[in-house]
């Protein structure tokens, strides 16, 4: 013969608001870990698919234009990210300092970790560079910033603008805003 139920006092009956508060609790903490993790697996899968890592000899496969394309605009994506976050603490520079720096500075990894300290150097190189250096002339290699209005004597520049190739071989450019 089974006991009944609902005469064991240590067995919960599921009628008990107590027992049904527990439940709702349990079930929503469960179901949003399992929507934080989705989401974490999600994002992982979207850089993958979409992010190119810097100095990186895969390429995304060429067997389509289409795939081309995506490469291409992915590139392009990551130059005009690069030239934005070089102009912007070229730009947080000048509001502190008065100045913008010269091109020797910006190249000197000393200089830039001194006064650029928002400035990951790897913005400094283009997707399809090895080195964080700013030249005269823009190309797939390389950034270029040219000061002007530089003080011979303490290198002060009252003006700048920043090049870059994109890759069709248009040019993204930004100049400084003083």
């Amino acid at each position: 013969m089974y006991p009944d139920q609902n005469n064991n006092p240590n067995q919960p009956t599921g009628n008990n608001p107590k027992d049904k508060k527990k439940l709702i609790i349990i079930v929503s903490v469960v179901a949003f870990v399992l929507a934080i993790i989705i989401g974490i697996v999600f994002l992982e899968i979207s850089r993958r698919n979409f992010s190119t890592p810097k100095n990186s000899t895969s390429q995304i496969s060429t067997n389509t234009s289409s795939n081309n394309d995506n490469q291409s605009q992915a590139e392009d994506s990551e130059v005009k990210s690069d030239i934005n976050a070089i102009h912007s603490q070229l730009e947080a520079h000048y509001a502190t300092n008065g100045f913008y720096p010269s091109q020797a500075e910006v190249n000197s990894l000393t200089w830039r970790t001194e006064n650029l300290r928002g400035l990951d150097t790897s913005s400094l190189i283009t997707p399809k560079g090895t080195e964080p250096i700013l030249t005269n002339s823009a190309s797939q290699s390389f950034y270029q910033y040219t000061p002007s209005g530089c003080d011979s004597f303490s290198k002060n520049c009252v003006a700048y603008e920043l090049i870059a190739l994109l890759n069709k071989d248009e040019r993204y450019q930004k100049t400084s805003l003083n």
